[in-house]
């Protein structure tokens, strides 16, 4: 089954937190919620959006976003039951809330089934943040030194923001965004101990930041088994102005690896189209970006990397499809997943399943 988070759109301008959940066949599973749907209205009146999930061992679901409460924008953590209704054993009535962090954008579940949930920081986006809760919703005092909270900033730069996160298998947390260099954003990865404290073994302080000239932002983070680290996302070619998929890939210790692409980094432009990419995964010794370009396509980028250790050695976008612009925000968007991936994100509703066909399904 295909369990998508996003928002509805209410009638007063607002909109409700939502899953929604699809049967294979693309049929609402009307065992789910209401007709398939689980609405959230968290701030009554207020904009509520999920923008990430995480199906849990037990069955139960659990989703980070944001609820916008007189502007300020509050991470929100939620638990669900397998049947969509709200678990009222988590949090306060099933949800957590707090406004040390805004943005809830990433989720992962450590070896001991405590939750880790990525934001920003609510007043000035001056750090990148991970919080741990416990299994009932409450912060967890142990991690980040006596507050819950690991973050790391930028001295000097100005804002930072955070992007979906990936555990370890050490329990060591990586999240990436972008911090400001002060002409333009750059890309950033922050990488925490189990215990939530900054890793000084990686880069030295915690957070590797990146200019790779003009603007960047890492949008999603994965770690290799052989400890490499690898971020894809978006940046502007100096060259042509345009955006482009962008990835770069780490050593363990923070530093770039200099036998990927060109230093480290390697950009990808579309048929002179500019292009966003919107999920990662990897399979094969492949590594699969999809995302959307300014034509109103949505794409899927393969990037040959033979045992996740070589040369990044392609750059054609393998599967490029004409969509409808399905959620009316001016563009189409999909997501990725191979076969033996755990998590994929959902954007418009839609799927990509590589096969030996290729085909979307």
């Amino acid at each position: 089954k295909i369990l998508v988070a996003d928002a509805f759109r209410t009638l007063n301008d607002g909109s409700e937190a939502a899953l929604v959940r699809f049967n294979a066949d693309g049929s609402l599973d009307a065992s789910f919620g209401t007709d398939g749907t689980s609405l959230t209205d968290i701030n009554v009146g207020g904009g509520d959006v999920w923008y990430d999930l995480l199906v849990l061992p037990d069955g139960k679901i659990l989703a980070t976003g944001v609820t916008d409460q007189s502007r300020a924008k509050d991470l929100v953590v939620a638990r669900f039951n397998s049947d969509g209704s709200i678990d009222t054993a988590f949090g306060i009535g099933g949800i957590y809330s707090t406004a040390t962090l805004s943005y809830g954008r990433g989720l992962a579940l450590t070896s001991d089934g405590k939750y880790l949930v990525a934001g920003a920081g609510n007043s000035s986006d001056e750090l990148i943040g991970v919080l741990r809760l416990n299994n009932d919703g409450t912060l967890d005092t142990s991690y980040g030194g006596g507050d819950g909270l690991a973050s790391s900033s930028v001295e000097g730069s100005g804002a930072t923001y955070s992007n979906p996160l990936t555990i370890q298998s050490d329990d060591k947390a990586l999240v990436t965004g972008s911090a400001w260099g002060g002409s333009s954003d750059d890309v950033a990865v922050a990488r925490f101990t189990a215990d939530g404290l900054p890793d000084s073994a990686f880069d030295g302080d915690g957070m590797a930041v990146n200019d790779f000239g003009g603007y960047q932002l890492g949008r999603e983070v994965r770690a290799q088994d052989d400890g490499k680290i690898i971020v894809a996302g978006f940046g502007i070619n100096t060259g042509t102005g345009h955006e482009e998929f962008i990835t770069v890939r780490y050593n363990a210790n923070g530093s770039l690896d200099a036998g990927y692409g060109n230093g480290g980094f390697a950009g990808y432009e579309y048929n002179g189209q500019d292009s966003r990419p919107y999920g990662m995964a990897f399979g094969d010794g492949h590594v699969y970006l999809a995302g959307y370009t300014q034509d109103d396509y949505s794409a899927i980028l393969d990037i040959a990397v033979p045992d996740v250790a070589a040369t990044c050695q392609a750059d054609s976008f393998q599967s490029v499809v004409s969509l409808s612009d399905l959620n009316g925000n001016g563009s189409s968007e999909i997501a990725v997943a191979v076969p033996g991936s755990t998590r994929v994100h959902i954007r418009d509703c839609l799927l990509y399943t590589s096969d030996a066909a290729d085909e979307l399904t």
